[in-house]
């Protein structure tokens, strides 16, 4: 899996900022108690002169370097031994002085070798949340809030109630999020539901983020925008971001067929959907279109591709969005 830059950015801020915070913090304990009780500062300082004596006796060798390190170790312990002596009279803890970190494992540094430690990929996490607020606030996602009984359990001309099967699809969902990798399939929700859509992007990416997978979403009409932007911008910035969507482990694309669209903007996204398909990225688009439609407004190339390259996943629409829209007397 991959890192979003975004997110990632953001993150390491966050860590550097806390991890700061608490050398503060610890700077401004250590100074208040060496001027409360100055033998402390004295301690110190007399450690700090034996770690220099260490060092010249090594750097010296001879006969005597074994015997003379063992005395200044022994020193230094008999210091620390009086330091938390001071401590402990004074109804405050052994080790009040002593550099202690957030994470063990990692000493604060955020990576144990060259892996991300967890305490450091937690709020690359968050950040990543913060990144899919657009997405999240329309739909959190979350598997057990999905209710099979607000779709029809009329059987229809397939042979399946729309509650039966939207509950397969709510399940099959849940199992792709779960077992997210570099192999998942790309997918094509497409039909009327479109909250039902979104509610399913949602727990895929939820799922795919706990996975340290990175995930963007984006709405057709920011997409559209993003290239026009792209087209006549001379910062790189738009570029970048066009790069942050290429390289992503999974990219969300929500209401294709919405935006206003033109021979350049069509032919962008077919050349960024391109892209992923050949770096084996997976890929979930929605739309209200079928793939017919959308290769009459974006070409038949980008139909030929969502034919070949995307699995279809029909959604219903529940039940109480078929209602009449709301009258002002509602209001």
């Amino acid at each position: 899996m991959s890192y979003d830059v975004a997110p990632l950015k953001k993150a390491l801020d966050r860590f550097a900022a806390q991890r700061t915070e608490r050398e503060l913090s610890h700077a401004r304990t250590v100074r208040e108690l060496n001027e409360r009780f100055p033998r402390l500062a004295e301690i110190e300082q007399e450690i700090s002169s034996c770690g220099l004596m260490l060092v010249e006796n090594v750097i010296k060798g001879g006969d005597a370097v074994e015997e003379n390190v063992l005395k200044i170790k022994q020193r230094v312990k008999a210091l620390r031994a009086e330091r938390a002596e001071i401590l402990i009279a004074n109804d405050l803890p052994a080790n009040a002085i002593d550099a202690r970190y957030a994470c063990e494992k990692c000493a604060d540094s955020g990576y144990i070798g060259s892996e991300m430690c967890e305490c450091l990929r937690e709020i690359y996490r968050e950040e990543q949340y913060a990144c899919l607020a657009e997405l999240f606030a329309m739909s959190s996602g979350q598997p057990e809030l999905f209710e099979a009984e607000q779709y029809s359990p009329e059987i229809n001309a397939d042979g399946i109630s729309p509650r039966k099967y939207m509950a397969i699809v709510a399940e099959k969902c849940r199992k792709y999020g779960a077992a997210f990798s570099s192999t998942s399939q790309n997918l094509l929700f497409g039909g009327e539901g479109s909250t039902e859509k979104t509610f399913f992007m949602a727990m895929i990416a939820r799922s795919a983020i706990e996975k340290n997978a990175s995930v963007v979403y984006y709405s057709a009409f920011d997409l559209a925008k993003l290239f026009e932007e792209e087209r006549f911008d001379k910062t790189g910035e738009p570029a970048e971001e066009i790069a942050r969507l290429e390289k992503c482990d999974l990219f969300m694309l929500d209401g294709l067929g919405t935006e206003m669209t033109t021979a350049y903007t069509a032919s962008a996204l077919y050349q960024l959907l391109n892209r992923r398909l050949a770096e084996k990225k997976p890929t979930i688009l929605s739309t209200a279109m079928n793939v017919d439609e959308l290769g009459a407004r974006y070409g038949s190339h980008l139909s030929a591709r969502l034919r070949a390259d995307f699995v279809p996943v029909p959604i219903y629409a529940r039940m109480d969005s078929a209602r009449r829209g709301r009258s002002i007397l509602e209001i």
